[in-house]
């Protein structure tokens, strides 16, 4: 009997983040091959993106040859996300305007069916 299960995977974009998602997906082909044929990976997000530099576009070349789904998002490498850590807060309550937060915002925009409107806009909007 198999079970319906889908995958994301995220990675640091790196040299070892690449090899590690290399393994993840031979491991998850075994899996696919000997218990669950409906095993899918639904996406990749590529984490510590930085557009600046010649890595990061390398290794999303390099993640696509691999022919897996690359969600068009990245989230960009932030000391936000850390910072946001450290108070042990999401990273879009501790800076909301900062671009991880905007980052994940637009992945949840991707991942979502629907556009989720912002509880402050929803309340605004009954009222009238």
């Amino acid at each position: 009997m198999s079970i319906l299960c889908r995958i994301f995977i995220f990675i640091d974009i790196g040299f070892f983040g690449v090899a590690g998602l290399m393994r993840i997906i031979e491991i998850i082909d075994n899996v696919r091959m000997r218990y669950n044929p409906d095993l899918k990976i639904l996406g990749v997000l590529a984490t510590k993106y930085d557009s600046r530099t010649t890595l990061s576009e390398d290794m999303t070349a390099e993640i696509e040859a691999l022919n897996v789904p690359l969600l068009h998002t990245k989230i960009r490498i932030s000391v936000d996300i850390i910072r946001a850590q450290a108070k042990r807060v999401p990273v879009s309550m501790y800076d909301p305007n900062c671009h991880a937060a905007l980052d994940y915002n637009d992945l949840a925009e991707e991942l979502l069916p629907a556009k989720v409107i912002p509880i402050r806009q929803r309340k605004r909007q009954t009222a009238s």
